[in-house]
């Protein structure tokens, strides 16, 4: 009986977070082209709700997660996967809004080989910068008020450190 309340418990603690996206996940899919991020996504319940043609040849498809049917633009996570085939950019934004997952990922993020470089306030949003010899990353808390209620969304940004080096590059020259 003991077991069975054991194995029920961890069932439900598996499936209560398996719509969140870890650390691990946010890289690997950042790795990956579109069709098999698509196809990655999908097998975890990610939904595809639109894609757009950005300027200089960038792409940008979004999903969803737990997307409330009545509020279309509610869900319990967005992720966006911007990306340029020729340019070889691949860059992920994931957003959510439960503190205990965006608490779990600062953690794993100082346990992982990444160095804070930069923390700042800008536009409202406080937002820590960290890399490592492949990736850097953005984390930002997002404070949303309205009428109703006060609540606070959380951006993670993961690009690849040469895309973030040409980019700060193209940045100095303009």
């Amino acid at each position: 009986m003991k077991k069975i309340i054991l194995l029920l418990s961890l069932f439900i603690a598996f499936g209560a977070t398996a719509q969140f996206l870890s650390l691990k996940d946010l890289i690997k899919l950042q790795s990956k082209n579109l069709t098999d991020a698509q196809e990655y996504l999908a097998k975890n319940d990610w939904k595809f709700n639109d894609a757009k043609e950005l300027k200089n040849g960038i792409n940008q498809v979004s999903f969803a997660y737990g997307r409330n049917k009545l509020a279309i633009k509610k869900a319990q996570g967005w992720l966006r996967y911007v990306y340029n085939e020729k340019r070889g950019i691949v860059r992920i934004s994931y957003e959510i809004f439960n503190s205990n997952e965006f608490n779990d990922f600062q953690s794993d993020v100082k346990r992982k080989d990444f160095r804070l470089i930069n923390t700042e306030v800008k536009e409202g949003k406080l937002i820590s910068t960290y890399t490592n010899n492949t990736h850097y990353l953005t984390l930002q808390s997002i404070k949303i008020e309205n009428a109703v209620n006060v609540a606070v969304r959380y951006r993670v940004g993961v690009k690849s450190a040469a895309d973030y080096l040409n980019t700060e590059k193209n940045n100095k020259e303009d």
